[in-house]
């Protein structure tokens, strides 16, 4: 046939012969595309892992409090859950100085605890992995400025933090993760991706790597279990109607009429004037 190689395989219908025909890509239009999207995906890693991730769990965790935090191990905590005795804690300065803790605020009560009355007086959270709170309220104020330790009665010592700070340590995605790391990740990929050619690179890889898998096990779980929960109900519903009812419970109205009865349904008769509104 004129116009079609001898090596096509299909010499009957003469298909087309190159490979890219239906399918041309101009390198430096795709060069273009791949940036653009990479833009795209960096603005989804700053804001959803810089702005989503680290907002939302670095304020749960006191990033806006005006208190200061000190975390540690359960295992610094009393074992009879009592922590009301001012004894077990000490305020430790920047001066190597230490003043004892005037009182022990268990944290069910310690929302309705009024802040100190001495000027400049300290409040510290004591945070005990996530379940057990308290509050640790200095009498006065101490001359080198707040606490930088909290000493426990057996002579160990942990950091007191202010809230940004405490937040950056205690946020963990699930309890496990630290968000920190969500964070610090998702800025750097967001300013890499801002550079055409790692960019590029960056979004071939996550649309492989990622995306594409993710798209593949996410449209067959969540269709999957949409069907299962909505679809399989509603058929099991609609069957056990058109056993009970054959007639009334079948929205399709396929079952036989009785002999005589006619399958014709009167038209609902409605007034000339609902012309006047089309929408």
């Amino acid at each position: 046939m004129p116009g079609v190689r001898s090596d096509n395989p299909n010499q009957l219908v003469g298909a087309a012969t190159h490979r890219d025909l239906y399918r041309f890509e101009d390198p430096a239009a795709e060069r273009v595309r791949l940036t653009r999207e990479a833009r795209k995906l960096s603005l989804g890693f700053l804001l959803i892992f810089g702005l989503l991730f680290g907002l939302v769990g670095f304020s749960a965790n006191g990033l806006w409090s005006k208190d200061l935090f000190v975390a540690f191990d359960s295992e610094h905590w009393p074992a009879d859950d009592r922590v009301d005795d001012p004894n077990l804690f000490a305020f430790v300065f920047a001066d190597a100085t230490s003043a004892p803790v005037e009182r022990v605020v268990p944290w069910e009560s310690a929302a309705k605890e009024a802040a100190p009355a001495a000027s400049g007086s300290t409040r510290v959270v004591v945070v005990v992995g996530r379940e057990r709170r308290a509050l640790l309220v200095a009498a006065a104020a101490h001359g080198g400025g707040p606490p930088r330790a909290v000493r426990f009665s057996g002579g160990d010592e942990r950091p007191v933090l202010d809230g940004p700070h405490h937040a950056w340590e205690a946020a963990r995605l699930f309890g496990v993760v630290p968000i920190r790391y969500f964070v610090v990740g998702g800025l750097v990929l967001g300013v890499l991706s801002l550079i055409p050619p790692l960019g590029r690179s960056i979004y071939r890889f996550w649309m492989a790597a990622i995306a594409h898998p993710l798209s593949w096990i996410n449209t067959r779980l969540i269709l999957g279990l949409f069907f299962a929960v909505v679809f399989v109900p509603a058929g099991l519903w609609l069957w056990v109607r058109r056993k009970l009812w054959p007639v009334e419970g079948d929205p399709l109205q396929r079952a036989p009429r009785p002999e005589g009865s006619s399958y014709w349904h009167d038209a609902r008769r409605r007034e000339p004037t609902h012309f006047r509104r089309w929408f």
